[in-house]
């Protein structure tokens, strides 16, 4: 399901580096990589998960319709996932 954002003030969508509301999305969750830096794995684990797109262009579209003009992806393999990211581009050119 979608998180209830509807539940949450824009202001608490801030960031005090950034002005305005931003919200945080993920493609996928999980990491195979092991940084010995990196405390992802510990919340996320090894396994990675894909989210279907769709779901993650509904889940745009909601932060979208709440008002919110930014966007993060919290995703640490983002650009490692090319094909993955590509396709989101195309679909959010196609909108």
């Amino acid at each position: 399901p979608l998180p209830a954002r509807d539940l949450l003030e824009n202001e608490a969508y801030g960031l005090p580096d950034v002005a305005g509301p931003v919200a945080t999305t993920a493609l996928s969750r999980g990491c195979p990589i092991d940084c010995a830096f990196c405390a992802y794995v510990a919340q996320e684990g090894r396994r990675l998960r894909h989210r279907e797109l769709a779901d993650v262009l509904r889940e745009l579209e909601q932060i979208v319709a709440l008002g919110i003009p930014r966007v993060v992806f919290r995703d640490p393999l983002f650009g490692a996932q090319r094909e993955r990211a590509l396709a989101l581009y195309r679909a959010l050119a196609e909108r």
